[in-house]
């Protein structure tokens, strides 16, 4: 046996009680590893053994206080609810429900609304070109190039732009705070 197993087997035999002969014992005469452990079990048994004795009725006195304790709790703790309730709540929430009837939708009208699809794009995307095209209008009024009669216009844009920002600010949060008071009624 390896000197690793050998310390392995005598930690074993002490975890046990010592139990299963003394055989162990002449290992720890030759090992100090092992022979440390061994002092530091004795010196836990002679401590543990002068901590004296429990007085005559404390065991079952402690273990009738727990059953009464243990009684009482039982009747005050709530019943927990089904396993299966939480996906049922689930199913009920207004967002599930939307995002299955969107779903239904596509699956059902999947090929009209490829058909549409090319329609809807530019649809969304004409108002994104008329900005684009002003915005290119108002650059091109302001440069230099073309005498730069349109500044007042860019000066106008730019004084009215954070006035513009703090009021959509404002804004959003009022519409926060009414959110928050419609929904906590």
């Amino acid at each position: 046996m390896t000197e690793r197993h050998a310390c392995s087997a005598f930690e074993r035999w002490l975890d046990d009680g010592r139990e299963g002969g003394d055989h162990p014992l002449e290992h720890a005469a030759g090992c100090a590893r092992c022979a440390r452990l061994l002092a530091a079990d004795d010196a836990l048994g002679a401590w543990l053994g002068t901590a004296g004795h429990a007085p005559d009725g404390f065991s079952d006195r402690v273990m009738q206080r727990i059953a009464t304790t243990a009684a009482s709790s039982r009747a005050r703790v709530p019943i927990a609810p089904p396993a299966m309730a939480w996906w049922l709540d689930a199913l009920r929430q207004p967002a599930t429900v939307f995002a299955a009837a969107c779903s239904a939708l596509l699956v059902w009208r999947l090929r009209s609304l490829a058909a549409a699809a090319p329609a809807m794009s530019a649809a969304l995307a004409a108002p994104f070109a008329h900005a684009l095209a002003w915005t290119s209008r108002a650059v091109a009024e302001v440069s230099p190039a073309s005498g730069g009669g349109g500044m007042p216009v860019l000066a106008l844009a730019i004084g009215l732009l954070p006035p513009l920002l703090l009021g959509s600010l404002a804004a959003a949060r009022w519409a926060e705070r009414w959110t928050e008071r419609v929904t906590a009624r």
